[in-house]
Formats: C-alpha cells, sequence, structure tokens
C-alpha cells in the first residue's frame, strides 16, 4: 500500500496558504505586533485570498499550472469563489483553534 495521490486543486492551495497566513500571524513574533496594531485585519484578508484564487485562475490561463479548469466560464468562476472561501474558511479554522489554545 503506498502514498495516496493527493491532487492539488486551487482550493487545497488557498486552503494551505490561508491556514499557513493564520498560522504566521499569530506566532510569527515581528508579525504578530504588526498584525496586533493593524485596524483593517478582515478586509486585509479577504481581499489577499481574493487576489490569491484569481492569481491562481490567472496562471492556470497563461500555462504556469495546470489546475484542471477547462474553458473560461461560469464553472470557473465559482472554483474562483470556492478557493477564496477556503482561504477564508481555513484562516478561520486557524485563528479560532489559536484562540481556545490561548484561553487555556
Amino acid at each position: 500500500m503506498g502514498v495516496p495521490d493527493l491532487q492539488f486543486d486551487g482550493a487545497l492551495i488557498s486552503g494551505a496558504v490561508g491556514l499557513l497566513t493564520s498560522l504566521l500571524l499569530a506566532y510569527v513574533p515581528g508579525l504578530n505586533a504588526w498584525w496586533e496594531t493593524f485596524t483593517h485585519k478582515r478586509e486585509a484578508l479577504a481581499g489577499v485570498g481574493l487576489i490569491l484564487a484569481v492569481a491562481m485562475a490567472g496562471l492556470h490561463y497563461a500555462g504556469a499550472i495546470n489546475l484542471g479548469l477547462g474553458p473560461f466560464g461560469w464553472p470557473v468562476i465559482w472554483q474562483v469563489l470556492g478557493a477564496w472561501w477556503m482561504f477564508a474558511g481555513a484562516g478561520q479554522l486557524a485563528y479560532t483553534a489559536q484562540r481556545s489554545v490561548t484561553k487555556q
């Protein structure tokens, strides 16, 4: 029995980046201090997630990465939105877990 084949699609990549971003903002000392004083946290994270999702679709259509999106249309727009939501969900999950650990 070998290692299962993991397919990296846009949602998985953006979820991993969202999780990593949230952990970096919580645990890197200089970055954490700056983030705590930043006033537009929600807007910044939402913008970064959307830029990431659109950039991945752009890289796909430029031929740099293969996400298996197919021709551009509504299904691709929904996949871009899904990647954006995955970024936000993974980041929120890490933030909630970090908050519950620090309260104990």
